[in-house]
């Protein structure tokens, strides 16, 4: 029943172009053919107007369940159809969470350690489809790679988990590191957040030299590329570069 009443809405892509003209989320009862009611993005924003909610979370990740493979690690598919987009969707969902929350943090809210705990395994489950899906595509999902890190960047540093995190940097290092520590291109922005995370951990280890070189590499770059704006690290527009939590102490 829900399929024959989505075959009736137009496409509706999750990434690139919108190529669809409208969006819904589909609401049913499984034992009730009739139960299936539509609600468009309108609708939806009304009822959390109406409510006063201001954030909503809604995990569609089970949406990909019947078109890719089950295997834990496997990577997002290269191409279309429901399963990809659903699963690409996650993907940058979690990403956009990510950054979202390692704002709101900076900005002095507190409160998002709370949220940010309860999301963890999905922050470490969109991490890695995104690694591999960066390593798939040769380029696609490094966005959504940094915005996971983000978020996992935040929780880390308050809950003094130094050594997950030195794991979790070290793993997308060869990702966005290439030859003498510059970025490998096409990755610039990206590669300027992972060079942060790799100046605090040499610090954290008292590897001042470290550090001092891992810093000079990146004030060297952005002096060079500083002329023209640049997009947010985890495709969220409007926030700009983004910062480290004010505890963790900025860098470059």
């Amino acid at each position: 029943m829900a399929a024959g009443a989505l075959r009736g809405q137009m496409p509706l892509l999750m990434h690139g172009e919108e190529n669809g003209a409208n969006g819904y989320l589909l609401f049913e009862k499984p034992q009730d053919d009739q139960n299936i009611e539509l609600v468009d993005g309108t609708s939806l924003g009304n009822v959390l107007y109406e409510t006063d909610v201001p954030v909503l979370v809604l995990n569609a990740c089970r949406s990909a369940h019947a078109d890719v493979s089950p295997t834990p690690d496997s990577p997002p598919p290269v191409g279309e159809g429901p399963g990809v987009r659903a699963l690409r969707a996650f993907v940058e969902s979690l990403g956009a969470l990510g950054n979202y929350y390692h704002h709101e943090y900076g900005q002095g809210n507190r409160d998002v350690i709370g949220i940010l705990r309860a999301e963890e395994p999905n922050l470490l489950r969109a991490r890695q489809l995104a690694l591999s899906g960066l390593r798939q595509s040769k380029g696609e999902m490094a966005g959504a790679l940094i915005g996971t890190m983000q978020g996992l960047q935040t929780l880390y540093a308050h809950t003094g988990r130094r050594a997950e995190w030195k794991r979790l940097v070290e793993e997308i290092v060869p990702d966005f590191v290439g030859a003498d520590d510059m970025p490998i291109p096409g990755r610039e922005e990206q590669w300027s957040l992972v060079t942060q995370y790799r100046v605090l951990l040499a610090k954290e280890s008292r590897d001042w030299a470290g550090a001092e070189r891992l810093q000079r590499v990146c004030v060297e770059w952005d002096r060079r590329n500083a002329a023209g704006p640049r997009p947010a690290p985890g495709g969220v527009a409007g926030r700009g570069r983004e910062k480290f939590p004010a505890d963790a102490g900025g860098v470059c």
